[in-house]
């Protein structure tokens, strides 16, 4: 864990930006905070994110802005939510991962979609916290089967979990995959979500 610190000034504006709900102030926000937690340009979901002491003091913030009207604003909050869950103070994260996970069920289909597909960062270097994610995750893939976009979400999570081993190399990660796998009844789908597993074991 990183000494504390208090919010770095274009953090602090890129909230303020966030939480105007004005479309010039989220999209110079967006870019703060790529350079903020990424070390430069790139993308939310997808890119490592690199430690922040910073991290307690706008945790509180971004769990906040979870419930914006803008959709925009959501959607970066929680996908900023797992890129500061490994520099966070570990019981912070763990009590509102159910927080997080909530927002995967957002009305706007696209804004839920972004932060399921970040969550794979939220227990990169916390194995307690990693075990907590697969069990929350292999809930949301089982809930999903009632949803819309239900092939979607489960691809996401699938896809979300070979990241995470591929970046944690944690044997519980393949495991929890070839369940849920193992769970889609559509064979196509079943198929569809064994390729991104390619390569490892028997997923």
């Amino acid at each position: 864990m990183l000494m504390a610190t208090e919010l770095p000034e274009p953090v602090a504006a890129a909230i303020a930006g966030l939480a105007s709900g004005e479309k010039p102030p989220i999209a110079s926000a967006y870019a703060s905070l790529q350079d903020a937690v990424l070390g430069g340009p790139g993308c939310l979901r997808f890119d490592p994110p690199r430690k922040v002491a910073w991290a307690d003091a706008a945790w509180g913030e971004f769990v906040a802005l979870l419930a914006h009207e803008n959709n925009h604003v959501r959607s970066i909050a929680g996908q900023m939510l797992s890129n500061l869950a490994p520099s966070v103070d570990h019981d912070t994260a763990l009590r509102d991962l159910p927080v997080v996970i909530s927002a995967t069920r957002d009305p706007m289909f696209v804004t839920a979609r972004h932060i399921l597909q970040a969550l794979w960062k939220y227990a990169l270097d916390d194995a307690v916290l990693r075990d907590r994610l697969l069990a929350e995750l292999a809930h949301r893939f089982q809930d999903s089967a009632a949803e819309k976009n239900c092939t979607l979400i489960r691809f996401d999570i699938v896809s979300g979990l070979r990241t995470l081993y591929d970046r944690s190399g944690d044997p519980a990660v393949t495991q929890t995959a070839r369940q849920l796998i193992s769970l889609e009844g559509d064979d196509k789908y079943r198929r569809k979500y064994a390729a991104v597993w390619r390569g490892v074991g028997d997923a």
